[in-house]
């Protein structure tokens, strides 16, 4: 089958390239459309051959002119290529394919990353039309992507739709759950998108502050989002930041160290966003560290259960700093735990794994095409 992959993001999105990839190795013809907003920035993960229609912009994404030609572009991209499936990321561009289903493509595979009504709207506008946007999505779609059943389930009647793919990481290799940190720092690793409140940048500063000189160290990576984290946390004597470039970097290096952290200041501030399994899950699973995470996410409760590292209140300075202090005497188990983490992994958590729900949905999609 013909798949049109569409979303607002370009093909350097770790998840968007998985997705393709994976698609083509299992026989499909895609192709990617998307939005580049930074030209400049090497696209590595999306396969060389996967053909792309991208709006290449330099920013200015937020205007409704830019908007209007990422919009023109999802259509004139259905009309000539007149796939069999669009799958379409997130709700709001589910809804800008709807006009030409049924016309251009059949079938709709709604793939939900980041719902819209993760972030709560301060304007009673975005309030009333977010939850219009999502149902419409959810009622038009053929299969609603989820990537954890605690997210499925806010689906409501549209649940049977649902399918689960989580955000696993393609496995970095067994060896790394072997690379044990040595030393007399406790190292801890912090990756993906920073920010102040996001990440509870300051708190993280303040924890490892609190701890005696010498004892702990932050390895960062990732997007700095703001000037908290580009002026005082990227430059902090106790943060070690450098920029990786493919997200098996960050696991390569966060092998080295002591415990990874998902500390979602956020959370709380929607049901859906406190359901979002991250994807700091997975990557401490493949390579057998603890990892430090908000209880004000629902899977905390899970990591908790099963003994995958510690569910930390949010903002609490001097618990976090207790747990850094903890790492250096775990370290002693810590091949028994990294062996039990990566086993758990393996049988269950690997973008293979993922990739066989996906193969099964989109078989189940070719059926229906060749009955109708």
């Amino acid at each position: 089958m013909k798949v049109l992959y569409v979303c607002r993001l370009d093909g350097a999105d770790l998840r968007a390239a998985l997705m393709c990839n994976s698609l083509q190795a299992v026989g499909h013809d895609v192709v990617f459309v998307g939005w580049d907003r930074d030209g400049g920035r090497k696209k590595v993960l999306l396969n060389p051959s996967i053909r792309q229609r991208v709006l290449v912009t330099d920013g200015d994404h937020g205007t409704a002119r830019r908007m209007a030609d990422f919009v023109r572009l999802v259509w004139r991209s259905i009309r000539e290529e007149k796939p069999d499936v669009v799958q379409a990321v997130n709700e709001d561009v589910a809804v800008m394919t709807l006009p030409l289903k049924g016309i251009a493509y059949k079938k709709l595979v709604l793939d939900v990353y980041d719902s819209v009504i993760a972030n709560p709207s301060r304007e009673r506008f975005g309030r009333l039309v977010r939850p219009l946007i999502r149902d419409l999505g959810n009622a038009k779609a053929d299969r609603i992507i989820e990537t954890w059943e605690l997210l499925s389930e806010l689906l409501g009647r549209h649940q049977k739709k649902a399918v689960i793919i989580a955000n696993c990481c393609p496995d970095p290799g067994a060896e790394h759950a072997l690379n044990y940190p040595v030393g007399d720092e406790v190292l801890i690793s912090v990756g993906g998108t920073l920010s102040r409140k996001r990440d509870q940048l300051d708190v993280l500063v303040a924890a490892a502050e609190r701890c005696p000189k010498g004892s702990v160290r932050i390895l960062a990576s990732g997007l700095l989002r703001d000037d908290y984290a580009r002026d005082v946390f990227a430059k902090h004597p106790l943060v070690t930041y450098r920029w990786l470039e493919k997200p098996r970097d960050f696991l390569v290096a966060a092998a080295a160290s002591d415990a990874i952290l998902y500390l979602r200041g956020d959370a709380a501030e929607s049901e859906y966003r406190a359901r979002v399994v991250p994807n700091r899950l997975f990557d401490a699973l493949s390579i057998g560290r603890p990892l430090v995470i908000s209880r004000d996410t629902r899977i905390s409760e899970w990591v908790a259960k099963h003994d995958y590292g510690f569910a930390w209140r949010s903002g609490d300075v001097e618990g976090l700093s207790q747990i850094f202090l903890s790492l250096k005497e775990r370290r002693k188990s810590l091949p028994a735990f990294a062996a039990r983490l990566r086993s758990d992994y393996v049988n269950a958590y690997t973008w293979a794994c993922m990739e066989q729900r996906l193969k099964a949905m989109y078989d189940e999609l070719q059926g229906e095409l060749s009955h109708s």
